[in-house]
């Protein structure tokens, strides 16, 4: 473009520059407007799990001319954008990284906006993304935090602050990582290291700007994890940028400087240059050097602000032209004003122009406001002239325009050319460029000397100060007697069209249950204003409540009203003591995993102990203790603890002292919130009683055999009996742990009857028969008799006679009564089917304006055994799908929607989870459901209870039965099952 530019160099090491105008000349066209303008309408960053970071690439373009400088900013913290501001020219583009962090995020769906505000307009980008939860790993996971890092440091200043990233382990293992760069300027403090499962380290990230000249750099690290199992997420990066801002500086407000004079008259004025500074938070020291003897500066150094003039001393010059220049200096380096001086022949006109050094206009956007400025023309000759002025604005336009184009005059006579800019309502933000260009004639049309002159004019149009205030609406809810609702607040935005920062002040009207936290304050446009709202309850009677804060904003220099008031309505809703309101979440209470336990046994043998699980269905912690067991066989162990999502107790049965039979018992688990909890064991003994054996006298009487006539008798040794098992044992009887043992009955031989003998005759042994023992075919006669009624076994003796008549005697063999073996009975296995799920999360919130919020979903464990999974609901504005059967410890998803309702308000209901086994054992889990409906027009100012309307209820759980297993049961009408 034709015209006056300047040119600047800078040394990368010292970070000194200088910098001189050039002239341009020809008819290029003239800047047009800058024109913002983003690749990209909306940004979906897709779905990851929460070790898993997105980045995309947004680009920024100058459609039209000039320079632009924006600044970007987002609302969640969970939103990342480097770099966050910068410059570009016309024709050029920069590029924008944006981020999410999921590390912290629970599984859902998300959305913001990032907010470019830019010195031509403003453009929102909305951002949308979804959160999956972290599958449960066996193996390490690489999970980074931040995904971006964004550094800004000056032109030859300090290095920026040192930042970290965060290198998690979520998963199970140790995880061993390294990090890498191919960045010179880009410093990781530590390359590698260890972290173990559920932990985390920090790596330091530092960069260098000593040799970076002003402009944004960007930059990535690498990290790569490894580990005894395969590694989830195993590669990933972190984007890094660094703005280097320029440093410092002289900003010297002029271009080239143009006299005119007539030999032998008076010279010119002399002209102001203005000093100030750039990217500077203080005031910096200068001086000027003039580099010719006719070139003159009234003021040769000083410090910032300053207005030193340059003139002209012709004294001892002949006509013709001069050029020469003055250079500025400071620490950060040097800069150039060329100065041309056109002294002409005696007896001819001359035009001076004050205003060769340009004009500057400023608007609003859409405010149609109008300036002026005067230029100073002055014949300097010794003749008169005629001048003309025209204006050129290129294609923006007819926003210049003079009030006089053409006049004349005398020698030396002096007059004003008044200059009107008018902000246009079609333009837009930004920079617009215009040209006047003055040309100057004797009376015979000769142009004179030093004609024509340009002066270049610009005018800055800014985006409108606008303020916005969200939301536009609140709303509260809350009962009789019961503490006021939790506190809320607005937010007071301030567009980037305001220069100066803006002075807000509230006021209230509905009563005096609505005040705001702070009654003013002060906003800009990067420093939003947040002011919290709070209502009292207190005196109210039961009814809706309407009421509104207004918000006025001033310019805080000027004063001036900025835009209207802004409203926001204000509803509060009083509900009677039996109205529940919005429940927040759930309140802690426990499950069991089972509440009913059968143990096995043999009689001497403890069974195995069994565990039950105990489950939190709400969001805190909570204590429990377990009562002692209603019999001393069963034991509980621990006895007491804190549960966050579940603990585990063990339930232990002592057989010692117990009796083969069937034997109940229970233990009471009482918790801090909720009722308590009965959990019954049955014990089952299986096996015989043992029967007492018969003790042997200890001094049997040995019988006598009296010698008859007959042969000589022969003793013959009784064989030892063979025990013989009695036909039918006694059957032991199941007696209680408190009942006698059983008394213990011996069981008498029978009577002994006599056995007629003839003599004795030995006994040949048969082949293969036992010698040891010989079994005699007949018995010695014994006169001995036992009244008693257990005879043991044992021998007779023979007592000789001489030559007796052998006879016949009666001769008693006692019977022995066997002891009872004891039989090992094996017991056989009892399986216990057992009902038990779990959710995540127990709690679920939703929220819309228009149209139903977007569905969410809860994980199902089945932590027993196989069953079917029901689904019931408690409102119909909710609903559930999924469910029906699950292995043992398998998991499943179920979807949870909710539907919108027209009436503005919070709504309360639950989804009943209910898992029924093949033996028809169940229990269930309840899905707490909030929804939220945002209303958008002003609510009526009622004095009266509201008519009835569809309100929020509150999910009813029926309190479980101590001596059934635990089912929640709600209101809502029951799901179809989902196969």
């Amino acid at each position: 473009v034709s015209g006056t530019h300047t040119l600047s160099i800078e040394d990368a090491l010292t970070h000194k520059f200088t910098s001189s105008p050039i002239q341009v000349t020809g008819m290029g066209d003239l800047l047009r407007p800058a024109h913002f303008r983003l690749s990209a309408a909306s940004l979906d960053l897709g779905a990851g799990d929460q070790a898993t970071n997105s980045v995309r690439k947004v680009a920024l373009t100058n459609l039209g001319g000039g320079q632009i400088s924006w600044q970007a900013n987002a609302n969640q913290p969970w939103l990342s954008i480097s770099p966050k501001s910068g410059t570009f020219s016309s024709g050029m583009r920069t590029e924008v990284e944006i981020a999410v962090d999921r590390t912290n995020l629970r599984p859902g769906s998300f959305s913001d906006q990032v907010l470019f505000s830019s010195s031509a307009g403003d453009s929102a980008l909305p951002i949308k993304m979804s959160v999956l939860a972290l599958p449960q790993q066996n193996n390490p996971v690489l999970q980074l935090s931040p995904a971006i890092l964004s550094f800004t440091g000056s032109d030859g200043g300090s290095p920026p602050a040192v930042q970290e990233v965060n290198i998690s382990n979520p998963g199970q293992g140790t995880l061993h990582w390294t990090a890498g760069t191919n960045i010179p300027w880009l410093v990781i403090s530590s390359q590698s290291g260890t972290v173990n499962a559920s932990a985390s380290q920090q790596a330091a990230v530092s960069v260098d700007t000593s040799n970076l000249l002003p402009g944004t750099y960007s930059g990535t690290i690498t990290f790569k994890g490894d580990g005894a199992g395969e590694v989830m997420h195993n590669l990933q990066s972190v984007a890094v940028s660094v703005t280097v801002t320029p440093r410092c500086a002289l900003a010297v407000a002029s271009d080239a400087l143009s006299f005119t004079a007539a030999y032998q008259q008076s010279v010119p004025d002399a002209k102001v240059v203005h000093l100030s500074t750039a990217n500077c938070s203080s005031s910096i020291v200068w001086k000027a050097t003039s580099h010719a003897s006719w070139l003159t500066v009234s003021q040769t150094n000083g410090s910032t602000p300053a207005g030193p003039a340059i003139g002209i001393n012709a004294a001892g010059l002949k006509s013709g032209a001069y050029t020469s220049s003055v250079t500025f200096s400071s620490d950060s380096g040097t800069q150039e004003v060329p100065v041309s001086f056109t002294l002409s022949q005696p007896a001819e006109p001359v035009l001076s122009v004050a205003s060769t050094g340009g004009l500057s206009f400023s608007g609003m956007a859409g405010q149609g406001d109008t300036a002026t400025q005067n230029i100073p023309l002055t014949n300097t000759g010794s003749a008169p002239l005629l001048w003309s002025a025209k204006t050129t604005t290129g294609s923006s336009g007819n926003w210049l325009s003079l009030r006089s184009s053409s006049g004349s005059l005398s020698a030396h006579q002096s007059a004003s050319l008044t200059v009107v800019s008018k902000t246009l309502t079609s333009m837009a933000p930004g920079t617009y460029s215009g040209v006047i260009t003055i040309t100057a004639t004797d009376q015979q049309g000769n142009v004179t000397s030093g004609s024509p002159q340009k002066i270049r004019v610009s005018k800055v149009v800014s985006a409108s100060c606008t303020v916005a205030v969200s939301p536009s609406a609140l709303n509260f809810s809350g009962s009789v007697g019961q503490a006021p609702p939790a506190n809320q607040s607005f937010t007071i935005t301030v567009g980037s069209g305001c220069v100066n920062a803006l002075s807000w002040t509230t006021s209230t009207t509905g009563g005096d249950w609505l005040a705001t936290m702070a009654a003013s304050g002060s906003s800009s446009a990067n420093k939003p204003g947040a002011v919290g709202v709070r209502v009292a309850t207190d005196g109210l009677a039961p009814g809706r409540y309407s009421g509104s804060i207004t918000i006025t904003t001033i310019d805080s220099v000027t004063h001036a009203a900025i835009g209207n008031p802004q409203i926001i309505v204000v509803t509060l809703n009083v509900a009677t003591l039996s109205v529940t309101p919005t429940p927040t979440p759930a309140l802690p209470s426990i499950q069991v995993s089972d509440t009913t336990l059968a143990f096995s046994t043999s009689a001497g043998t403890n069974p195995a102990p069994q565990t039950v699980k105990i489950i939190n269905t709400g969001h805190d912690r909570i204590s429990w203790q377990a009562g002692t067991p209603s019999q001393p066989w069963l034991s509980v162990s621990p006895n007491s603890g804190v549960a966050g999502a579940s603990s585990t107790i063990t339930l232990s049965a002592n057989v010692a002292g117990l009796t083969p039979g069937r034997y109940n018992a229970q233990v009471v688990l009482k918790p801090s919130s909720g009722s308590p909890i009965i959990v019954k064991a049955s014990l089952k003994i299986s096996g015989v009683a043992p029967t007492p054996a018969i003790t042997p006298d200890p001094t049997p009487v040995p019988p006598t055999v009296v010698p008859q006539s007959g042969p000589t008798p022969v003793a013959v040794p009784t064989p030892n009996p063979t025990p013989t098992p009695l036909p039918n044992p006694p059957t032991p009887t199941a007696v209680s742990s408190g009942a006698p043992p059983p008394v213990q009955t011996a069981i008498p031989s029978p009577n002994p009857t006599p056995v007629p003998t003839s003599v004795p005759t030995p006994i040949q042994p048969t082949p293969g028969q036992n010698t040891q023992n010989p079994v005699p075919t007949s018995k010695p006669i014994s006169t001995h008799t036992n009244t008693t009624n257990s005879h043991h076994p044992g021998h007779v003796k023979a007592t000789p006679s001489p030559a007796p008549p052998p006879k016949t005697v009666p001769v008693i063999i006692p019977t022995v009564v066997p002891q009872p073996t004891r039989v090992s009975v094996q017991p056989t296995p009892v399986v216990v089917l057992k009902a038990c799920v779990t959710a995540t999360p127990t709690y679920l919130y939703f929220t819309t304006q228009d149209g139903d919020p977007e569905s969410q979903t809860v994980t199902l464990n089945n932590c027993g055994n196989a069953g079917t999974i029901t689904l019931r609901s408690s409102n119909e504005w909710v609903t559930a799908t999924g469910g029906g059967p699950v292995q043992a410890g398998a998991s499943t998803t179920i979807t949870v929607h909710a539907v919108h309702i027209n009436q503005a308000g919070t709504y309360s209901g639950a989804i009943t989870v209910l898992i029924t086994t093949s033996n028809g054992r169940s229990t269930s889990v309840a899905i707490g459901v909030t929804l939220k409906v945002q209303g958008s027009q002003l609510a009526p100012q009622p004095t009266q209870p509201p008519v009835e309307q569809l309100t929020p209820t509150q999910t009813s759980v029926e309190q479980p039965d101590p001596t059934q297993p635990s089912r929640r049961k709600a209101r809502p009408t029951a799901l179809p099952n989902a196969q």
